[in-house]
């Protein structure tokens, strides 16, 4: 008899964000010291500040797109991925259909430890067999500017990104940087233990 795959954390952690989503951020990195951000209602409303960057920016879109993030309630945010966006605003309300997250599948939280002294990076949790680690717990408040941040991390771990994963910089000098880097760099090496 077949067993149910259980959903990763990592998955869970994205479709319930997307499921709950009461907001939508646009983004995009014109230059390391500049970037556009602007705030939608709906997804609709999300998709044309994407396509009016986009013609504001048309050059630079043609290598970069932007992004457009799901936030919800709780200020949470994920990447939404590009396959499940509409093409155009039109009726996009009524026609973004994203899985939610099965109840019967909560997301995994990280187990609680105190922060190390220093600025050493902490070690994320082991991952065996190859699989990503377990999300750190960016619940509190003080974490909430840099969920967009690992948002991009997750959704590159997601996709098996190990190249945008080494290339993703962050300072780890403070506790959430310290807490996505670590996350980032067990990512690595449990994709980099998939391929060997």
């Amino acid at each position: 008899m077949a067993t149910k795959k259980s959903k990763h954390p990592a998955d869970a952690f994205n479709a319930e964000i997307l499921a709950n989503a009461v907001s939508y951020n646009v983004h995009l990195r014109i230059s390391p010291t500049r970037k556009v951000t602007e705030a939608a209602a709906t997804i609709a409303e999300a998709l044309d500040i994407r396509d009016k960057v986009r013609a504001e920016y048309s050059k630079l879109a043609q290598r970069r797109d932007p992004m457009i993030y799901a936030v919800d309630a709780a200020g949470r945010s994920t990447l939404i991925p590009k396959d499940q966006l509409p093409a155009t605003g039109e009726a996009a309300d009524e026609a973004f259909d994203i899985e939610q997250a099965s109840a019967e599948e909560p997301i995994a939280e990280a187990p609680a430890s105190k922060p190390k002294k220093g600025k050493t990076a902490p070690k994320a949790p082991a991952a065996a067999g190859g699989d990503l680690p377990a999300i750190p717990d960016l619940s509190a408040p003080c974490h909430a500017r840099y969920l967009a941040k690992m948002a991009e991390v997750l959704a590159m771990a997601k996709a098996g990104d190990i190249a945008g994963l080494k290339a993703f910089e962050i300072k780890t000098n403070f506790t959430t940087g310290r807490k996505i880097g670590a996350y980032r760099d067990a990512a690595i090496a449990a994709l980099e233990g998939r391929a060997a």
